[in-house]
């Protein structure tokens, strides 16, 4: 199973979602802002997460649909919430 969090912010929300995953999980979480990324990254030692650095929506846009599909879209943010949502 593969999770996608967009915004990941200082890393509550993913911290809460690592709490309810499998091993076998898979988390992407994007952040626009560095800092913040920074922040959850340095706090959050797990081997299921994937911090992502970029504007979600763009991010979005420049994946490969057949390769980056989702099972579980946690969308805190306007991309994928409001926009993007194919």
């Amino acid at each position: 199973m593969t999770i996608r969090q967009r915004t990941s912010q200082a890393g509550l929300g993913t911290l809460h979602l690592l709490d309810g995953m499998s091993a076998a999980t898979r988390l992407v979480t994007v952040e626009l802002d560095p800092a913040l990324s920074r922040i959850a990254q340095e706090e959050i030692d797990d081997h299921r997460v994937e911090f992502v650095i970029a504007n979600g929506g763009r991010w979005l846009e420049s994946q490969d649909a057949i390769k980056s599909r989702f099972d579980l879209i946690f969308a805190d943010t306007g991309p994928g919430k409001f926009s993007h949502l194919d």
